[in-house]
């Protein structure tokens, strides 16, 4: 794994150790593990994409100008 870091492509090395230790968690099953590490990516995707609705809704909240509020007496 550290050899093939070299290689820009594969230079991610947690991403490597992941992929070894669900190769080796499948029982070396290639086909398991490579639906493993799909649906793991596309969880993934989906959990940024919902996060970055979730922030953008509270921004689009905060962004009320303060001219619209109320004067306190």
């Amino acid at each position: 794994m550290c050899v093939q870091a070299r290689w820009s492509l594969l230079g991610f090395i947690p991403g490597a150790f992941a992929g070894c230790a669900a190769y080796f968690g499948a029982t070396f099953d290639a086909a398991g593990t490579c639906l493993a590490l799909i649906v793991g990516a596309c969880l993934g995707w989906l959990s940024e994409y919902t996060a970055g609705l979730l922030t953008t809704a509270k921004k689009d909240q905060a962004s009320v100008p303060i001219a619209d509020t109320q004067p306190v007496a």
